[in-house]
Protein backbone atom coordinates (compact mmCIF):
# COMPACT_ATOMS: atom_id res chain seq x y z
CA UNK A 1 0.00 0.00 0.00
CA UNK A 2 2.59 2.63 0.94
CA UNK A 3 4.81 1.77 -1.65
CA UNK A 4 1.98 1.93 -4.59
CA UNK A 5 1.35 5.26 -2.60
CA UNK A 6 4.35 6.52 -3.11
CA UNK A 7 5.00 5.66 -6.96
CA UNK A 8 1.86 7.68 -7.12
CA UNK A 9 3.10 10.76 -5.73
CA UNK A 10 6.11 10.21 -7.79
CA UNK A 11 4.32 9.82 -10.97
CA UNK A 12 2.22 12.98 -10.15
CA UNK A 13 5.71 14.53 -9.25
CA UNK A 14 7.33 13.33 -12.81
CA UNK A 15 4.27 14.75 -14.86
CA UNK A 16 3.54 18.20 -13.23
CA UNK A 17 6.59 19.47 -12.43
CA UNK A 18 9.71 21.08 -14.60
CA UNK A 19 13.15 19.94 -13.99
CA UNK A 20 14.05 22.91 -12.20
CA UNK A 21 10.88 22.55 -9.44
CA UNK A 22 11.59 19.36 -9.40
CA UNK A 23 15.25 19.93 -8.91
CA UNK A 24 14.33 22.57 -6.30
CA UNK A 25 12.19 20.12 -4.09
CA UNK A 26 15.02 17.41 -3.67
CA UNK A 27 17.42 19.96 -2.51
CA UNK A 28 14.74 21.05 -0.16
CA UNK A 29 14.28 17.62 0.94
CA UNK A 30 17.97 17.00 1.04
CA UNK A 31 19.13 19.95 3.29
CA UNK A 32 16.05 19.45 5.47
CA UNK A 33 17.17 15.73 5.55
CA UNK A 34 20.63 17.09 6.44
CA UNK A 35 19.31 19.13 9.59
CA UNK A 36 17.51 16.34 11.12
CA UNK A 37 20.75 14.00 10.44
CA UNK A 38 22.94 16.95 11.95
CA UNK A 39 20.28 17.17 14.93
CA UNK A 40 20.31 13.30 16.01
CA UNK A 41 24.23 13.39 15.94
CA UNK A 42 23.88 16.33 18.18
CA UNK A 43 21.19 14.43 20.61
CA UNK A 44 23.36 11.65 20.02
CA UNK A 45 26.83 13.43 21.33
CA UNK A 46 24.59 14.85 24.30
CA UNK A 47 23.38 11.39 25.31
CA UNK A 48 26.51 10.01 25.46
CA UNK A 49 28.03 12.74 27.81
CA UNK A 50 25.85 12.04 29.64
CA UNK A 51 26.10 9.15 29.95
CA UNK A 52 30.04 9.12 30.89
CA UNK A 53 28.78 11.61 33.11
CA UNK A 54 26.27 9.51 34.68
CA UNK A 55 29.06 7.02 35.12
CA UNK A 56 31.44 9.15 36.60
CA UNK A 57 29.09 10.25 39.25
CA UNK A 58 28.40 6.83 40.02
CA UNK A 59 31.83 5.72 40.23
CA UNK A 60 32.28 9.08 42.48
CA UNK A 61 29.28 7.75 44.84
CA UNK A 62 30.64 3.88 45.20
CA UNK A 63 33.84 5.41 46.29
CA UNK A 64 32.18 7.54 49.07
CA UNK A 65 29.76 5.32 50.03
CA UNK A 66 32.60 2.79 51.04
CA UNK A 67 34.59 5.50 52.74
CA UNK A 68 31.64 5.67 54.89
CA UNK A 69 31.01 2.18 55.71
Amino acid sequence: MNKIFKNNILLNIRREFTEKEKYNILMEDYFEMIKKVSHMQELQDKYNALREQHKNLQSRYTKLRNQIK
